[in-house]
């Protein structure tokens, strides 16, 4: 115990001496017995009980330290501190003693404020200039999914618009596959539904009645529609031809009776 108290002596010598006539504060350390072991400032103290180093309040601070406990406590000119010093695995614990002047804390407290709010001020001008670039490429990134949204979906508005007034020549790409891209696909199977419709339409308007119309489903309400369109036209077809013809035999009938009639007078 004897030899690791002269290390710890020694070492705090080394770590202590260079510092204490600087006259920022006092640094010493103390043993369990409250022997200096070292201190700055006076040097013959080292080996002295430490009460000739801090007069004040000895007794209170004796007792910190043989219980291993932690003070920092702030008085009119000075802020001393007391932290407990572990010497390998005995129970008689040390203690550094600080003495720090009031005016030097304080001054490097607002060194370091002063410090923290240029540091703020620069975090906070960099977050600016971060958020600043975050919000034009998300504007950017907007701009452009909606452009290549709204594109297509106006072109989709020209192509029902033209529809709705009967055109069917309408011509158009798709550019994608996504919901935009599927809708416009989509449109492109109603245009030529709506055409073959049409040209099936314009067949039975030029009396063209052997075409074959075929619904797509049972739901195909126009080509169903017309299927019974041709249907009827072709059974109103057929009457008129079976009534043409049994005209035509009655009047041949008529013909010839009058040739009858006719020869007999002239007999």
């Amino acid at each position: 115990m004897e030899r690791t108290g002269r290390a710890m002596g020694a070492l705090a010598s080394t770590a202590i001496g260079s510092g204490g006539d600087s006259g920022a504060g006092k640094v010493s350390v103390i043993s369990y017995r409250g022997l200096l072991v070292a201190a700055t400032g006076d040097q013959s103290l080292r080996g002295k009980h430490f009460k000739a180093w801090m007069t004040d309040d000895w007794q209170r601070d004796e007792a910190y330290i043989r219980e291993g406990r932690e003070k920092i406590e702030r008085k009119d000119k000075t802020i001393e501190i007391l932290v407990p010093l572990k010497i390998g695995d005995s129970d008689t614990p040390w203690a550094v003693q600080i003495e720090l002047p009031t005016a030097t804390v304080l001054a490097d407290m607002e060194r370091m404020a002063s410090a923290l709010r240029v540091r703020g001020r620069r975090d906070l001008l960099m977050q600016v200039a971060v958020g600043a670039g975050l919000a034009a490429v998300a504007l950017f990134g907007i701009w452009l999914i909606s452009r290549r949204i709204v594109r297509p979906l106006k072109t989709s508005v020209n192509v029902a618009n033209q529809i709705a007034e009967g055109d069917l020549h309408v011509g158009f790409s798709v550019e994608s596959r996504d919901e935009i891209g599927q809708m416009m696909a989509a449109m492109k199977h109603m245009i030529a539904y709506l055409k073959n419709v049409a040209d099936l339409a314009e067949q039975v308007a030029n009396n063209d009645l052997s075409v074959t119309v075929v619904p797509k489903s049972e739901r195909d309400t126009l080509n169903h529609s017309l299927s019974k369109m041709v249907e009827n036209l072709r059974r109103v077809s057929a009457e008129n031809a079976r009534s043409m013809a049994a005209i035509e035999e009655r009047n041949q009938a008529m013909i010839e009776q009058n040739w009858l009639k006719d020869g007999i007078s002239q007999l």
